[in-house]
């Protein structure tokens, strides 16, 4: 009877001691692997670091420029222009559907954009943006000598109007470039130019005071503008040099 009990204890402990081997085995396999999967995954990483080679540095970094520049642009006209325009005899309310009418015509063209960009290509009209977006801004300082009331808000809501579309076409195709140039590093490349874009946005007040200080109306828009027109051999060079 002894012997009879003991012997499913014995065959029950069996299937335990096998299924403990099993863990084992599974245990050891895991475990192996894992050195593998980090080896692999590091070497992807390395491989995106080494991906940032001194062109694309060079192309990031003129990427930055242009859009902290088109933001420049945009914001400069808030310290001094309500004040020229109130001396015209424009309302408060002129004004604000004049510093409201570069977001809404970016908002309007940017299905247009998008096409011209895929049919000529990103960096075509980024030089055609940045060209009109600059040669706008500079004929902005026109405003000034204006002396009717009428004319100085006509050429304002027009210029303002072609800087938009200016602005709105480089920012559009720097996007596109940023895609196209770091697939492995997007997250990166994308957060380089959105922090740049606010650097321009909070730059441009600050420029545009200080210019008008010192030179009047006309000095902030012939500086930016023309800061605008400048690079665009260097960047025609830069973005084509493979």
């Amino acid at each position: 009877m002894e012997q009879k009990d003991r012997i499913p204890n014995s065959d029950s402990s069996e299937p335990d001691s096998f299924d403990g081997r099993l863990n084992m085995t599974e245990k050891a396999e895991i475990n192996l692997s894992d050195p593998h999967e980090h080896s692999s995954s590091s070497e992807k990483e390395t491989s995106q670091s080494v991906s940032c080679t001194p062109r694309k540095v060079v192309i990031l970094a003129s990427l930055c420029l242009i859009v902290a520049i088109v933001n420049e642009a945009l914001s400069m006209i808030a310290p001094f222009y309500p004040r020229e325009a109130a001396a015209k005899g424009v309302s408060t309310t002129v004004v604000g559907l004049i510093f409201g009418t570069y977001p809404f015509l970016s908002f309007i063209f940017a299905p247009l954009l998008g096409f011209m960009i895929a049919k000529y290509g990103p960096k075509s009209v980024l030089f055609v943006g940045m060209l009109l977006g600059g040669t706008a801004v500079i004929l902005f300082d026109f405003c000034g000598r204006i002396s009717g009331t009428a004319a100085f808000v006509v050429l304002s809501f027009l210029l303002r109007s072609i800087s938009a579309i200016g602005g709105a076409a480089s920012e559009t195709s720097v996007t596109s470039i940023v895609i196209a140039e770091f697939p492995d590093n997007l997250g990166m490349a994308s957060g380089f130019v959105e922090t740049c874009i606010g650097v321009g946005l909070s730059l441009g007040p600050v420029l545009g005071g200080a210019l008008y200080s010192a030179g009047g109306f006309q000095l902030p828009f012939f500086v930016i503008g023309s800061s605008m027109i400048v690079p665009i051999p260097v960047l025609f060079y830069v973005l084509s040099n493979k």
